[in-house]
């Protein structure tokens, strides 16, 4: 827990794969082929009072690193449609206000020429990167 004066959202999000390719139309009436089962569950809230009462403690401290990649990708999800990859991080107020001074820091090597999009709360910004001579 980061902080206790806001809600606790809990809910499941998960990817099975299924045993063969199945075919059928999405919610914009588009065709789709897939060879995945997506499941989220009903998200769940605690409010504050709760988690008090219940003696749950603020407990989380910022990282300096927030994502090292050292499994790679593998704790990214793609987004089947505009193959974007997302990882959901916490949000960074919720453990002490950034200073003025405060950076971000991207070390992002890439084989191939490709577009990184970063997006932060309302905020979105594209990094060109060049490639391998990068």
């Amino acid at each position: 827990m980061g902080a206790l004066d806001k809600p606790l959202w809990a809910y499941g999000d998960v990817t099975y794969p299924l045993d063969k390719e199945i075919s059928g139309v999405s919610y914009s009436g588009s065709p789709f082929t897939t060879d995945h089962f997506h499941l989220a569950s009903v998200l769940q809230m605690i409010n504050p009072d709760t988690l008090k009462k219940a003696g749950i403690m603020s407990s989380l401290k910022r990282p300096a690193v927030l994502e090292s990649f050292a499994n790679g990708w593998k704790t990214w999800t793609q987004d089947g449609n505009f193959h974007r990859c997302r990882k959901p991080l916490f949000m960074l107020d919720e453990y002490q206000p950034l200073t003025a001074d405060a950076k971000l820091l991207i070390d992002l090597p890439c084989e191939k020429p490709n577009t990184l999009i970063i997006g932060i709360d309302k905020y979105v910004t594209e990094l060109n990167l060049k490639g391998a001579s990068q």
